[in-house]
């Protein structure tokens, strides 16, 4: 990995829409980027990087979780010889602590350098309670920490992981676990995909907690090669990722900040489904969450059964400083199946309480071959929504917008719609601007249409 100054090419990961003349989205590009990775120079497993998403009926679960009594639980890594002096290679000292199966934590306001992946993969129930200590990375690795576990939860706490432009994929998520206070910053690659959290999820195995609370990403960075449709340049804050979707795993993201990431193939937050099972009753939950800055995408979906909750979405303006990474836009918040799964459209988008600033870069939310959306008691600032080649069943209701505001499809080619375009009951300049009835052929009446439901 060549680690030399950032050489200023952009945002995103390789999963969403090329543009195609006038600057239409196409839905075809490598959907497997971040999982196309390269081997793992540091012998991790590399075990596989797509997955599928959750299912669920229209009822969104429960947030967020409880947090944890505070305070040291279990072992200190400093019995087992780690110094926390970041200076010092702490690696083998805090590998034995994890590898003992207790709880364990560490000290605060200290730096602990490791050298290689860490791996958290001893059976049964853990806490790592990090004290506010930092982890930090000190030499190239394809991976910071991997979670692992046959049998029980991973608790982590109040740790923060600077991934120091060393580990290209800062937290791999491979079992249970449960954040709160978990931060990840400096990630970044020049020769794969770079991720601050990678979660990757399946059927079988030890999936029953999916949960982070008060968790923070910041500065991710993918230097590219000029390519939208391979791994290089692709980057994200989280990735969760359904391999095969498991039968009921609810995934709640509460309180948390995702920001900041640069690569031509750049995007804030990724949930991806790869097997598109959308029959289980699994879902994902965002709760006061703010997703910010990136140069591709905020949010790019090819889930089902995805609910927020009083969520920020802002996106990147080409004023910022390092706009420069961007290639091509997105829309800022894409919600999509693959392409090739055309008939079988990704359901249930619940958008409630949230706000959307678009920007001059890019201020649209694209549906493309997604049903089933609600965007309710949101603030649209500068904002439109645009359905592509396939979409509908759109509830957009009960909504402040400005004078950006306005839901509208694309001629060409026309939309063939799953359902009908409801938009109603908004406030402000342009509250109700429904343009879907300008073009042919038309969205199918309401009917016996009901909005899904916003579950809280």
């Amino acid at each position: 990995m060549n680690r030399s100054a950032f050489s200023c090419p952009l945002p995103h990961l390789a999963l969403g829409f090329l543009l195609l003349a006038g600057c239409e989205p196409s839905p075809v590009e490598c959907e497997d980027a971040p999982c196309a990775d390269a081997a793992t120079r540091d012998g991790s497993s590399g075990s596989s990087d797509a997955g599928p998403e959750s299912d669920a009926g229209f009822e969104a679960r429960d947030a967020a979780p409880e947090m944890p009594d505070a305070g040291p639980v279990g072992m200190p890594v400093d019995g087992f010889g780690a110094t926390g002096d970041g200076v010092t290679d702490d690696t083998d000292a805090i590998q034995a602590a994890l590898d003992s199966g207790e709880h364990v934590y560490f000290t605060a306001g200290r730096t602990y350098l490791f050298d290689s992946t860490l791996r958290i993969d001893a059976d049964g129930d853990q806490i790592i309670d990090g004290q506010g200590a930092t982890l930090m990375a000190g030499t190239e690795m394809s991976r910071g920490v991997v979670v692992e576990k046959a049998t029980g939860v991973t608790t982590i706490r109040n740790l923060t992981l600077d991934a120091n432009r060393s580990a290209e994929w800062a937290w791999k998520l491979e079992s249970s676990f449960d954040l709160y206070g978990v931060e990840v910053r400096n990630v970044w690659s020049d020769d794969q995909s770079a991720i601050g959290f990678f979660a990757t999820i399946r059927a079988t195995g030890n999936w029953t907690v999916s949960n982070m609370t008060d968790c923070v990403c910041d500065d991710v960075v993918a230097e590219g090669n000029g390519s939208l449709t391979d791994a290089i340049g692709a980057a994200r804050c989280l990735l969760y990722d359904y391999a095969s979707t498991p039968a009921d795993l609810d995934a709640v993201f509460t309180n948390s900040r995702f920001s900041n990431v640069f690569g031509e193939d750049a995007d804030v937050v990724q949930l991806r489904s790869q097997d598109h099972d959308w029959t289980t009753d699994s879902s994902i939950t965002f709760v006061g969450c703010e997703l910010s800055i990136a140069t591709r995408r905020i949010v790019k979906e090819f889930a089902s059964h995805v609910y927020w909750y009083d969520t920020t979405f802002t996106n990147i303006s080409r004023s910022h400083p390092r706009f420069g990474y961007a290639l091509e836009t997105g829309g800022f918040v894409s919600l999509s199946n693959n392409a090739a799964e055309a008939n079988d459209p990704a359901p249930v988008h619940v958008f409630d309480g949230c706000t959307f600033n678009g920007s001059d870069f890019d201020n649209r939310i694209i549906n493309v071959y997604a049903r089933d959306v609600s965007i309710t008691n949101s603030v649209w600032n500068d904002v439109e929504f645009r359905l592509w080649q396939r979409g509908g069943a759109l509830c957009v209701t009960d909504n402040t917008v400005d004078e950006g505001f306005r839901v509208y499809e694309v001629a060409s080619p026309p939309v063939s719609y799953y359902g009908p375009v409801i938009v109603e009951r908004n406030a402000g300049a342009r509250a109700n601007a429904d343009e879907t009835d300008d073009e042919a052929p038309r969205p199918p009446p309401v009917g016996d249409y009901v909005c899904p439901s916003v579950g809280r």
